[in-house]
């Protein structure tokens, strides 16, 4: 029996080389209720549905996908929460790679990228569009939106969370509070980039994780009129040079490597014997996390080994890594 305690999730898989979608429905102890599969039959054509994001109210489940496998369109359904009919579904005449998709007062909200810009769109309960902005946060550069929120002042306003950087680097965050119609009222931003965030509606926080531009972990505490009220960084404790990934390898790997303070880094690669094949980095580096991507063009199968090193010899760490053309 569905209750208000029932569990529903989403997702899609390949059958006998056939993609197919599904939504099911478990009670409180996971069991499951009922299952709904689009196609049916996977082996008798391609599914024309991605289940991406989904919501639960009262009335139904509300799920945002993409119209077909290769993304050539968006798509919203609303599906019955006793048995999985479809109520209604709103085929959009456009693609949009989505990042949030929330419930609120009079619909619900998605916000994404479109096009290398952040966006936000309203619906109504009906899957239909109320309203649609674009947010270029800084022209001439790419940008996104991470999450949004309803506050629950009474005011009814959004808090929208938008990343921009250059060449997929990101290099600002963007908080804009934004009226019901999607209008801007404040904005703040700081350096660095946001991935998540969630809002105490009791504390009337907005609380984001992230990362500075020189990759230190963090969280970002604002409240709801966009002033900042806490920043922390999680700094890192020690030096560490990873495993090459991927490995064994073609054409390209990448190296990734943290540092717990500012230093003078050389990262290079030899060959089995000790020649030196290439330096990568050969520069002073602040404290965080960092990647390189060593190109093997220019070289033959085998084993190579790559080598980090501080200034005054304060670090030093040699991997192996396989070259398979």
């Amino acid at each position: 029996m569905v209750s208000e305690d029932s569990i529903f999730a989403i997702g899609s898989c390949h059958i006998s080389h056939k993609p197919q979608s599904w939504i099911a429905c478990f009670d409180d102890e996971f069991q499951l209720i009922w299952k709904k599969e689009l196609p049916e039959n996977p082996t008798q054509g391609l599914s024309e549905q991605r289940y991406d994001k989904i919501l639960k109210n009262e009335n139904g489940i509300v799920i945002f996908g993409a119209a077909n496998i290769n993304g050539g369109q968006s798509k919203i359904w609303k599906f019955s929460r006793t048995d999985g009919i479809i109520i209604w579904e709103n085929l959009l005449n456009y693609y949009v790679g989505v990042r949030d998709f929330k419930l609120i007062t009079d619909g619900f909200l998605i916000t994404g990228s479109n096009e290398s810009i952040g966006f936000v769109k309203k619906f109504d309960f009906d899957g239909q569009e109320f309203w649609s902005r674009i947010y270029d946060l800084r022209p001439g550069f790419e940008s996104s939106g991470q999450c949004i929120f309803e506050l629950n002042d009474g005011s009814r306003d959004l808090i929208f969370v938008g990343n921009c950087g250059a060449l997929k680097i990101i290099c600002q965050t963007y908080i804009l509070r934004l009226n019901r119609d999607g209008n801007i009222i404040c904005e703040y931003y700081f350096p660095g980039g946001t991935g998540t965030g969630i809002y105490d509606s009791e504390m009337e926080y907005l609380i984001l994780g992230g990362c500075t531009q020189e990759g230190i972990p963090r969280i970002v505490i604002m409240h709801q009129e966009v002033t900042l009220v806490q920043d922390d960084l999680f700094h890192l404790t020690e030096f560490r040079l990873e495993q090459n990934y991927p490995n064994p390898f073609n054409a390209t790997t990448t190296i990734r490597y943290q540092l717990p303070k500012s230093a003078f880094v050389i990262l290079s690669v030899y060959d089995i014997s000790g020649r030196l094949m290439e330096t990568l980095v050969n520069e002073h580096k602040n404290a965080g996390y960092y990647a390189v991507q060593w190109n093997t063009e220019h070289v033959g199968s085998g084993i190579y080994l790559y080598r980090i090193d501080t200034g005054a010899g304060e670090f030093r760490e040699v991997r192996k890594c396989l070259v398979v053309k």
